[in-house]
């Protein structure tokens, strides 16, 4: 993150791929490797590493949320309603993406 902030990401990306590929069994390194990736804007490559967090850890909440504003992003509909639901049925507590969520929900679900 230091990498990244101070303008040097490459190098950042860098030390964050020695990491993952040291750390593959720790869902904490590789969904900071997935942040990392959306934040660069790779959003193949993100939504890819947040599915290896759920592989992982699949009761990491925060990587359902991810995959599924990702999952909008690319106009995956279903998938992306399939995410944001397993998300708040964790119950999250980050109240924020908890509100992001539902109305992303509101707004992708069909109207009755």
């Amino acid at each position: 993150r230091v990498y990244r902030e101070s303008g040097q990401a490459a190098k950042a990306t860098e030390i964050l791929a020695k990491a993952a590929a040291e750390n593959q069994g720790d869902p904490k390194v590789q969904f900071g490797v997935a942040v990392d990736l959306l934040n660069a804007g790779k959003s193949d490559e993100a939504m890819a590493a947040f599915q290896k967090v759920v592989e992982i850890d699949p009761n990491h909440a925060d990587a359902y949320f991810h995959m599924g504003t990702l999952a909008v992003g690319q106009n995956k509909i279903p998938e992306a309603i399939a995410f944001l639901e397993k998300y708040l049925s964790m119950n999250p507590t980050n109240t924020q993406n908890v509100a992001t969520a539902q109305g992303l929900l509101q707004a992708l679900k069909p109207k009755k």
